[in-house]
């Protein structure tokens, strides 16, 4: 077996898996991440440090201001109970909101975008249930007016074919649109 050299020794060292010094910094690097979206979601709810701090303290926390600044600027831990509790604290659900507290801001919107997709996807798919129930409706007072005045027979088809063709159209333009959008 040949004997490592100094240099090779030192270039295992400096491997990510192998180097404390980048450890500790993706550590510190997680802790600025959560420190800047414990702040941003302070905010954005509206509370200061001073309520923040006093809602930690009624559940028990031994909380200062001081805490709260370090925790908010990566200086300090911050413990999975203490994260659930002051989500709550802030009027957030601690389960589907952690990920708003730990991620990456982009990775935070990327989600807000995803509820906000899946929010948008259940009302398009209401609207066109809607849609096709007022078109089945609609088409059905067409037949029976159809079938009870004769005179007006000619007419009644002629709207009952301008409602197909705009059905027609209507379907055509929403397809066309979800396609676009790929």
């Amino acid at each position: 077996m040949i004997p490592e050299t100094t240099n090779e020794t030192m270039q295992r060292r400096t491997m990510p898996g192998h180097n404390k010094t980048a450890s500790a910094d993706r550590g510190q690097s997680r802790a600025r991440i959560t420190g800047d979206n414990v702040r941003r979601l302070r905010e954005e709810r509206g509370y200061s440090l001073e309520q923040v701090v006093s809602a930690m303290k009624d559940l028990g926390y031994n909380w200062t201001k001081t805490t709260l600044y370090k925790i908010e600027h990566g200086e300090r831990r911050f413990l999975l109970n203490e994260a659930v509790d002051m989500l709550a604290a802030l009027g957030l659900d601690p389960y589907r909101d952690m990920p708003r507290l730990m991620c990456p801001e982009k990775r935070v919107r990327a989600i807000e975008l995803e509820e906000t997709h899946r929010r948008a996807t259940r009302k398009l798919i209401q609207a066109a249930r809607d849609y096709m129930t007022a078109l089945t409706a609609y088409e059905r007072i067409l037949d029976d007016l159809k079938t009870e005045t004769a005179d007006d027979g000619p007419q009644v088809e002629s709207q009952i074919e301008s409602v197909h063709m705009n059905h027609a159209a209507t379907v055509k333009l929403v397809v066309a649109e979800l396609n676009n959008r790929r």
